[in-house]
């Protein structure tokens, strides 16, 4: 569930990015160092945001891709859990009812927590990016504003940055949020692989085929990791949102479907 969010609030940072670039090519006497939008290698957003952003539309070749999201849309956690919580989802889980240990420790050492490291770490690249961006934006509002350039244009210049910004700001706020919940999952997941066979095959599991245990430690034990999960997931933010200028002419866009996975 963290990583479709994630993919979905990258999915919008690509939104920012390109409108980013599209600020700078208004401003010609700045725009060519608006090319910090189009580079980075913080960049590196999971799988799916690259295979979406690398296929071509025949009916919309725009220069600027963007999803269908832009250039005001959002994310919200609630679409994840199908308008459930959380908390609601591990209270109905019945996906371990009738188990018994053997097939419960099966099913828990086969989860990763490398994953959710690793999707921590993209997250946080993506957050500290942005973050850097944003100082780009503040350096480049003040080279316009410190140019012999006045009048309404450069005004509009001005607050489309200062808007920009403010999307930039909260999307490196979501991912770094993103970061510390995954981070906490993983934690959680590799307490819960070291602790099973102690608290729960008090026999020994190499006794196993002697010892038959209790199913229902096991049982309890996974349904306990389950509710940690659902404690940090809560804690995720409510959506990622956009509300952008909308710089980018319709003509010039590339729009992918958002919400079609």
């Amino acid at each position: 569930m963290i990583l479709r969010f994630e993919e979905k609030t990258s999915c919008l940072v690509g939104d920012v990015m390109a409108e980013c670039a599209a600020a700078g090519a208004t401003v010609a006497t700045t725009g060519k160092n608006y090319r910090f939008a189009e580079q980075g290698a913080w960049r590196a957003q999971p799988p799916l945001w690259e295979s979406l952003h690398s296929e071509t539309v025949a009916d919309k070749p725009g220069h600027y891709r963007v999803s269908e999201a832009y250039p005001k849309g959002d994310v919200k956690v609630s679409y994840l859990y199908e308008v459930e919580s959380p908390t609601s989802l591990v209270a109905n889980d019945n996906s371990f009812d009738g188990k018994g240990k053997a097939e419960i420790r099966e099913m828990l050492m086969s989860w990763k927590p490398e994953h959710l490291t690793d999707l921590s770490d993209i997250s946080t690249r993506i957050a500290n990016g942005l973050t850097e961006v944003s100082h780009e934006l503040v350096y480049r509002a003040q080279e316009i504003r410190d140019a012999p350039w006045r009048g309404p244009a450069a005004d509009t210049a001005q607050q489309s940055l200062r808007s920009i910004y403010e999307n930039v700001r909260g999307l490196a706020s979501t991912h770094g949020h993103v970061a510390l919940r995954a981070t906490e999952c993983a934690q959680i997941l590799g307490t819960a692989q070291a602790r099973f066979d102690q608290v729960v095959n008090k026999g020994g599991w190499e006794f196993s085929d002697l010892w038959h245990g209790d199913d229902d430690d096991a049982r309890r034990f996974l349904g306990d990791v389950h509710r940690q999960w659902a404690d940090t997931l809560e804690r995720l933010p409510e959506a990622a949102t956009i509300a952008l200028p909308g710089l980018i002419p319709e003509s010039d866009r590339d729009v992918y479907p958002l919400y079609r996975w």
